[in-house]
Protein backbone atom coordinates (compact mmCIF):
# COMPACT_ATOMS: atom_id res chain seq x y z
CA UNK A 1 0.00 0.00 0.00
CA UNK A 2 1.31 3.21 -0.82
CA UNK A 3 2.57 5.70 1.49
CA UNK A 4 -0.49 8.52 2.32
CA UNK A 5 -1.00 11.95 2.99
CA UNK A 6 -2.37 10.70 6.39
CA UNK A 7 0.15 8.53 6.96
CA UNK A 8 2.80 11.50 6.04
CA UNK A 9 0.71 13.67 9.01
CA UNK A 10 0.48 11.07 11.88
CA UNK A 11 4.11 10.04 11.28
CA UNK A 12 5.08 14.15 11.52
CA UNK A 13 2.49 14.93 14.49
CA UNK A 14 3.81 11.94 16.19
CA UNK A 15 7.57 13.10 16.15
CA UNK A 16 6.74 16.87 16.92
CA UNK A 17 4.82 15.30 20.33
CA UNK A 18 8.49 14.12 20.85
CA UNK A 19 11.01 17.41 20.01
CA UNK A 20 8.39 20.08 19.95
CA UNK A 21 11.02 22.74 19.50
CA UNK A 22 11.17 21.46 15.96
CA UNK A 23 7.43 22.47 15.23
CA UNK A 24 8.49 25.86 13.84
CA UNK A 25 11.03 23.99 11.45
CA UNK A 26 8.27 21.96 10.19
CA UNK A 27 4.96 24.14 9.77
CA UNK A 28 5.57 24.53 6.01
CA UNK A 29 5.24 20.73 5.37
CA UNK A 30 2.38 20.71 8.49
CA UNK A 31 0.80 23.37 6.39
CA UNK A 32 0.90 21.99 3.19
CA UNK A 33 -0.64 18.98 4.45
CA UNK A 34 -3.50 20.55 6.06
CA UNK A 35 -3.70 22.25 2.53
CA UNK A 36 -4.08 18.49 0.74
CA UNK A 37 -1.13 18.24 -0.27
CA UNK A 38 0.22 15.08 -1.50
CA UNK A 39 3.76 14.92 0.08
CA UNK A 40 3.97 11.26 -1.33
CA UNK A 41 3.91 12.18 -4.61
CA UNK A 42 6.89 13.86 -7.03
CA UNK A 43 4.44 15.84 -8.74
CA UNK A 44 3.63 17.94 -5.73
CA UNK A 45 6.15 20.84 -6.33
CA UNK A 46 5.26 23.02 -3.59
CA UNK A 47 6.68 19.98 -1.32
CA UNK A 48 7.42 16.68 -1.29
CA UNK A 49 9.03 13.80 0.91
CA UNK A 50 12.33 12.80 0.31
CA UNK A 51 15.21 11.28 2.33
CA UNK A 52 18.96 11.38 2.63
CA UNK A 53 21.97 10.64 4.42
CA UNK A 54 25.28 12.09 5.23
CA UNK A 55 27.96 9.04 4.88
CA UNK A 56 31.29 10.11 6.58
CA UNK A 57 34.33 7.54 6.31
CA UNK A 58 36.73 7.32 9.44
CA UNK A 59 39.28 9.76 6.97
CA UNK A 60 36.39 12.51 7.08
CA UNK A 61 35.59 11.73 3.54
CA UNK A 62 31.96 12.46 2.54
CA UNK A 63 30.24 9.85 -0.01
CA UNK A 64 28.85 11.78 -2.88
CA UNK A 65 26.45 9.95 -5.74
CA UNK A 66 26.38 11.81 -8.96
CA UNK A 67 23.03 12.36 -10.56
CA UNK A 68 22.65 11.14 -14.02
CA UNK A 69 19.82 13.57 -14.47
CA UNK A 70 21.19 17.06 -13.22
CA UNK A 71 24.36 16.14 -13.40
CA UNK A 72 25.07 17.19 -10.21
CA UNK A 73 27.38 15.50 -7.29
CA UNK A 74 24.67 15.30 -4.69
CA UNK A 75 24.29 13.36 -0.79
CA UNK A 76 23.02 9.99 -0.95
CA UNK A 77 19.21 10.24 -1.15
CA UNK A 78 15.84 9.80 -2.90
CA UNK A 79 11.59 10.02 -2.93
CA UNK A 80 9.45 7.92 -1.99
CA UNK A 81 8.33 5.15 -4.22
CA UNK A 82 4.65 3.62 -5.09
CA UNK A 83 6.24 0.56 -3.33
CA UNK A 84 7.21 2.34 0.04
CA UNK A 85 4.78 0.88 3.02
CA UNK A 86 6.28 3.56 5.57
CA UNK A 87 8.06 6.30 6.36
CA UNK A 88 9.96 4.20 8.87
CA UNK A 89 11.45 1.11 7.41
CA UNK A 90 12.85 0.39 3.85
CA UNK A 91 10.71 -1.40 1.66
CA UNK A 92 12.80 -4.58 2.06
CA UNK A 93 12.38 -4.74 5.26
CA UNK A 94 11.05 -8.26 7.22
Amino acid sequence: MPITRAHIHSVLDAYLNEPPYEKEDLAVAVSLLEDGAELASRKEFRGHATAGAVLVNPHGQVLHIRHRALDKWLLPGGHLEESDNSLQEPPYAS
